[in-house]
Order: C-alpha cells, then sequence, then structure tokens
C-alpha cells in the first residue's frame, strides 16, 4: 500500500488565480527525496568537518 498526498497548482489567468489539485502518489517521490540524499551523504562524507564547516570567500554559508 502506497502513500497518498495531494499536489495543488495555482495558475493566475487574466487577474482569476485557478487552484487545480489531484491526488498522487508519493512513493516515487519518497523513492526520489532518499535516493539524492543518500547522493549528498556519499558526496559529504568524503569531506572533514573542517572543510564542510568552511565558508569561502564571498559567501555568506558553509555547506552544511
Amino acid at each position: 500500500m502506497g502513500s497518498y498526498g495531494v499536489i495543488v497548482k495555482m495558475q493566475l489567468y487574466s487577474g482569476v488565480i485557478f487552484l487545480r489539485s489531484k491526488m498522487v502518489n508519493m512513493t516515487n517521490e519518497f523513492d526520489t527525496l532518499l535516493a539524492s540524499r543518500a547522493l549528498t551523504l556519499k558526496f559529504v562524507e568524503n569531506f572533514t568537518p573542517k572543510q564542510l564547516n568552511r565558508i569561502p570567500e564571498g559567501f555568506k554559508n558553509n555547506l552544511i
């Protein structure tokens, strides 16, 4: 049994806002989220905490 959710899209036509919603199977979305998080973790586990916390010149934040 999969997980289901509602996707709501808002569109503007001639100054009027239309809302459209539909039920979607969320299993694929969760699988995609888990895969992207696994790839991110694989990428960052090669760095030390010092490297991850470094703020590069010209930026205001770090990787974590």
